[in-house]
């Protein structure tokens, strides 16, 4: 296009030029397309994902241990089913960038290449130059992000209390004493989440600082180094022959290059961040869903027990009718932990029946249960 613009170029013909323009046109359109269905279905997949987790959660809550009950409170299992499930829904809109953000960056590599030669490699190195600093952001980031989920299910846990026994607070008069309690975890939350924006802003600085060389308004949210990356490139190009010239047309295409290294080293910090706070939630899901289960086989359905109808009689109240047998234990040891000593041993068979069909002499009760049987 640049070179079809040029006055001096006499050997274009004119349908090129608006050849090209169609062209421009269509790729544009289709690439708006596709992208998006691509955003349509990532975000379907990402409800998909929460909903799932909420399902496995709380499916998983119905059938925890006791042992397993005490380590994770009723505010742990709401933000596992709300805060923890919602970051492996933002992570799966944006996972594809994985490996389609290298490979924009190679393109636009191996096109910088053909446009500039050799002088691409400082542009390269000013990005290799930015992978450290990256990691040590990200491995601050999931620190803060591991303390912000403990102080949130500390707050959900008190909170929790707070609303079961309204009661006795209120009648008590203990709204300051709680209030104070729940304002010093916030007060620490918030500590949390103040440094993580700090990072955040440092690492926002970072990837947007960028020299004089710059096309973008003030306050694009998607400033990245790329200026930086464009400042290397053309000064080595310039400085390392007196024959690269730079002229209109390959500066233009080299900056409509390095703008495509916009996007994807834009997205890469927040995918990164995202992934972070994505394996956090992983552990703390892996580590409630692997608690230990109910025995289901420490209890047995045996139907052939309420077919056992035994006659009734008792004196005084002038009821009869059937019993039928509700519960049975049989060499039963309760206690209230699985390591803790046994509060209750009861070594031979113990049978809970349930009254029938009791008519009185006056009217018809309700069935009542008897006292237990040894």
């Amino acid at each position: 296009m640049v070179s079809f613009v040029d006055p001096q170029n006499q050997t274009v013909y004119a349908w090129h030029g608006y050849g090209y323009a169609v062209l421009l046109v269509i790729v544009t359109f289709l690439q708006s397309v596709f992208l998006q269905q691509y955003f349509q279905r990532c975000f379907v997949l990402g409800m998909k994902v929460r909903t799932a987790i909420m399902a496995v959660v709380y499916k998983k809550a119905l059938v925890v241990s006791n042992d397993a009950r005490k380590e994770s409170t009723v505010g742990e299992t709401v933000n596992l089913m709300s805060a923890d499930a919602q970051r492996f829904n933002d992570v799966t809109n944006f996972i594809h960038l994985l490996w389609s953000c290298p490979l924009q960056i190679v393109l636009a590599l191996v096109f910088l290449w053909i446009e500039l030669g050799p002088s691409v490699l400082a542009g390269l190195l000013v990005m290799v130059l930015m992978v450290p600093i990256n990691g040590l952001l990200a491995t601050k980031s999931k620190t803060f992000q591991m303390k912000n989920m403990k102080l949130k299910d500390k707050r959900m846990k008190i909170m929790n209390e707070i609303l079961n026994g309204i009661k006795i607070l209120k009648l008590y008069a203990w709204e300051p004493s709680f209030e104070a309690q729940v304002q010093d975890i916030r007060e620490d939350e918030l500590k949390v989440m103040r440094k993580f924006a700090y990072l955040s802003s440092v690492s926002t600085f970072v990837f947007s600082c960028a020299p004089a060389l710059w096309s973008g308004p003030p306050q694009d949210p998607h400033r990245t180094p790329t200026e930086q990356v464009s400042l290397a490139t053309f000064a080595v190009f310039v400085s390392v022959s007196p024959d690269n010239v730079l002229d209109a047309q390959k500066a233009f295409t080299s900056i409509s290059l390095f703008n495509i290294l916009r996007f994807p080293l834009g997205m890469l910090p927040m995918l990164i961040s995202s992934m972070v706070q994505t394996a956090v939630s992983k552990k703390r899901l892996e580590k409630f869903l692997g608690g230990e289960d109910l025995d289901v086989m420490a209890v047995q359905h045996d139907s052939s027990f309420s077919n056992l109808n035994i006659p009734l009689f008792q004196q005084g109240l002038g009821m009869q009718g059937m019993i039928q047998t509700a519960i049975s234990v049989t060499s039963g040891t309760f206690s209230w932990g699985k390591d803790a000593e046994p509060t209750l041993k009861k070594k031979r068979q113990m049978e809970i029946p349930l009254l029938m069909d009791v008519m009185p002499s006056c009217c018809r009760v309700p069935p009542v249960p008897l006292h237990s049987r040894a």
